[in-house]
């Protein structure tokens, strides 16, 4: 980046800016020095540092940056030996340290959302016994305290003692009636460091001692009376005493310094780091700026790109150019209208044509600027989505350079800056061109444009360019990698909409605005006479071209119509799916409570029964087979309240005295009453009766009849172990094992059981006890003995056969 571009683009004013924000004077140093930085790495690590800060700012966290002073002076006196620093900039050195201090300690609280700032604060460790010894012995308002030493100390105990007897000695004239006729005025002053006394001149006799000063009409004189003479010279002794032990200790506080004058030194620069850092915070929170991608992508993407001289105001070294993007320069400023802008990918140049004022100039210097703002690691006000290739170079060709001395007319010196350019162009370069084939005879001006944009393709740089030349346009529109665009211009009312236009080249519309501006018809008529039939042809062309583009974008309208009308159709049938599978999920919760007190009746009534059967008599064999026939039958309730695959239940027509079997059971069972409210019907199997959701119940065609008899021959169970290990179960599980277990021992004849459930919290142990207490087939239980597991095994004792 040259001088020229610089200027072209503004690239000073916003350092102006950055200036403005910065607190401390490195900070300010560090804005004038911003420039594209050295590598791709280093503009990503520097723009997420801009963004920590932008979010901190953001939080209404600012961090303290108050009593920060430009020590730097100070600690080159500081570097000579023997040097002396006075209190003041003793104390300047002090508040500087206790600053970085109190940096360091808002950065650190600050460290998981600012790791990076946080990285460079964690570098403000002032020298301790620096900060504390200057801390004791100077004061804010540059004096050097008693106890700066021992020796001081005592020096000025003696001061304060010897002023006071001086004072109380050369009172007592101005009380003595002695000497009222003398005393001018009855008051101690000092002359010449000693304490006198004003007498009056025409007496000057009457009091003996030595006459220090006179007043300037010399009716009064200032006498030193004899009797003070000597404490007089004994204070000033100690006076100087006492200027030699500041001295002492002022050279060796500098000395202190000096020691430590690179660590200070390397704080300073760190201080103004972070000052510029959070400068940069401030001005992207102004600009409401946002980090963008930074690759070696060529494409060059702004989205919603603003100038930011038009978002902060005018900028502090001008803005040469168009008129602003935000409307008339008169009246309040309107807010600037964004503009999206590409080149790169499907093609390398862009050539942005449409009338004077209407926003070509603004869009070239806006991404010029933006560019070289997020290579310099200043976030830019544009969306976060846009992109920025890391260019080694950036140039320009923008505004105005004539110069009289040099003698360089306008299209000299556009040509001077262009030559520069072509010597400088490759493929990470971005090009800017202004005004491009002007001040010269437009038919050179043409060739020598489409010529250069021809070598600047071929060298492969990324270029985007202004002009108003016809051949230009056509030029933009035929040859390959390179797309014409412009800025769109209100037809009726003959003023810029400053939005860009990709694809269409776009209309000078000089004579129009001529009109506008109170040209005569007759001269505007002519003048579109004058028109070569070449140029008349690209005129209605370009006027078909933009009535096509109204009307693509009126049907592009209406298919963004069709396309909401689309999303509205699809966000109800969303909806209605999610009302759906939420009407579907509380019908399974509904269907598994129904399952649960089915299953809670099927055991109720077992338990009958199997009471029942053990008073009658019935062999164990007999006991088991039910058993097993009604534990099938809970299985059985249980696979069918689960749902479908499809996630769908059944249901069937159901009346009393229907023959029905339970889906997953191969059990046929007959149905004793109509459908509850509920949704359940009382069904009796050759077990009992039970209620079943009737969505679980079948017909059947051909029932198997059958009685309350139990089968009295079944296979011998394995053998039942006389404990049961529940550790690591919950609650729920442990008594439903528990209970399939104890029904199992009391059918194989076991008296007693041990059931091992652990220590743990003691609440599987609480369950586990609850359920034994009302277990019909429990006699007893209580913890094991110590060597049977203690607290962490119950011993239960059950009911004889």
């Amino acid at each position: 980046m040259d001088d020229r571009t610089r200027a072209g683009v503004g690239f000073d004013g916003i350092l102006d800016f950055l200036q403005g924000e910065a607190v401390t004077p490195f900070g300010r140093e560090r804005a004038c020095q911003v420039a594209p930085l050295e590598s791709l790495q280093r503009v990503q690590e520097a723009l997420t540092e801009a963004g920590e800060a932008k979010a901190l700012l953001g939080r209404g966290e600012d961090p303290p940056f108050g009593g920060v002073i430009d020590i730097r002076p100070h600690l080159n006196r500081a570097r000579i030996e023997g040097a002396l620093l006075d209190p003041g900039s003793l104390w300047q050195i002090h508040e500087t340290l206790v600053a970085a201090r109190r940096l360091r300690t808002f950065f650190h609280r600050e460290k998981d959302a600012a790791p990076l700032l946080w990285r460079r604060a964690s570098g403000l460790l002032p020298p301790e016994a620096v900060c504390t010894a200057i801390g004791e012995a100077v004061t804010p308002e540059g004096e050097v305290v008693d106890g700066a030493s021992p020796g001081l100390r005592g020096i000025r105990q003696g001061l304060r003692a010897l002023r006071a007897a001086i004072i109380a000695r050369v009172e007592r004239y101005l009380v003595s009636p002695v000497y009222q006729a003398a005393i001018a005025e009855p008051i101690v002053t000092l002359r010449n460091d000693r304490y006198v006394i004003p007498v009056k001149s025409s007496a000057k006799g009457k009091i003996r001692g030595i006459v220090q000063d006179q007043s300037g009409s010399g009716l009064t004189i200032f006498l030193e009376p004899s009797p003070v003479v000597e404490m007089n010279n004994r204070l000033r002794m100690l006076r100087r005493q006492e200027e030699e032990e500041v001295t002492r200790v002022l050279r060796s506080l500098t000395a202190q310094v000096g020691r430590e004058v690179e660590t200070i030194w390397a704080l300073v620069e760190l201080l103004g780091d972070l000052d510029h850092l959070i400068a940069k915070g401030r001005l992207a929170v102004r600009l409401r700026a946002e980090i963008p991608r930074v690759t070696q992508d060529r494409r060059l993407i702004l989205r919603q790109a603003r100038h930011p001289f038009l978002v902060l105001g005018p900028a502090p070294r001008g803005m040469s150019g168009e008129a602003d993007n935000g409307g008339a320069r008169d009246g309040p400023r309107a807010a600037p209208v964004p503009i999206d802008l590409e080149v790169g990918g499907g093609f390398s140049v862009l050539v942005i044509t449409g009338p004077n004022t209407g926003g070509k100039t603004v869009a070239l210097k806006t991404a010029g600027l933006l560019t070289l703002m997020a290579l310099s690691g200043l976030p830019i006000p544009a969306s976060p989505d846009s992109q920025v290739p890391y260019y080694r170079d950036v140039l320009a060709d923008i505004g105005d350079e004539q110069s009289i001395e040099q003698s360089l007319s306008t299209f000299s010196s556009h040509m001077s800056q262009v030559v520069k350019i072509l010597a400088y162009a490759g493929p990470e370069a971005l090009i800017l061109l202004d005004e491009l084939g002007a001040g010269t005879d437009p038919s050179e001006g043409a060739a020598l444009g489409i010529a250069i944009l021809e070598a600047l393709k071929e060298r492969g740089s990324s270029v985007i360019a202004t002009t108003h030349l016809e051949a230009v346009k056509a030029f933009a529109a035929l040859a390959p990698g390179v797309e014409n665009a412009s800025v769109e211009f209100d037809l009726e009312c003959l003023t810029p909409k400053y939005h860009i236009r990709l694809g269409l080249p776009g209309k000078s519309y000089g004579l129009e605005i001529a009109g506008r501006l109170g040209l005569p018809p007759r001269i505007r008529g002519k003048a579109r006479e004058l028109l070569s039939e070449g140029e008349q042809r690209t005129q209605d062309l370009l006027e078909a071209l933009e009535a096509d583009r109204q009307q693509v974008n009126g049907l592009r309208a209406r298919l963004q119509q069709d396309v909401d009308w689309a999303s509205t159709l699809r966000r109800e049938a969303e909806e209605l799916v999610v009302r759906l599978r939420s009407g579907v999920k509380d019908l399974k919760r509904r269907v598994g409570e129904e399952a649960r007190q089915l299953l809670a009746e099927i055991r109720q009534q077992g338990e009958g029964l199997i009471r029942a059967l053990r008073e009658q008599g019935v062999r164990p064999e007999e006991i088991r087979a039910f058993h097993q026939g009604l534990e099938e039958l809970k299985a059985g309730v249980e696979a069918a309240a689960a749902p479908q695959a499809d996630g769908s239940l059944g249901s069937v027509e159901i009346e009393p005295g229907h023959w029905v079997t339970v889906a997953g059971v191969e059990r046929q069972g007959r149905v004793l009453t109509a459908v509850s409210a509920q949704g359940t019907v009382e069904v009796e199997f050759n077990v009992g009766r039970v209620h079943v959701p009737v969505s679980m119940l079948s017909p059947v065609t051909a029932p198997e009849r059958f009685t309350r008899e139990v089968p009295l021959f079944v296979e011998r169970p394995q053998s039942i172990s006389p404990e049961i290990n529940v550790v690591g179960c919950t609650v729920e599980e442990s008594t439903r094992r528990l209970e399939k277990y104890l029904d199992a021992a009391f059918l194989e004849g076991l008296g007693q059981v041990r059931v091992i459930h652990g220590k743990g919290t003691g609440m599987l142990r609480k369950g586990i006890h609850e359920l034994l207490k009302g277990h019909p087939l429990v006699e007893g239980f209580h913890l094991a003995d110590m060597n049977e597991g203690g607290s962490g095994a119950t011993v239960v004792a059950l009911r004889e056969r």
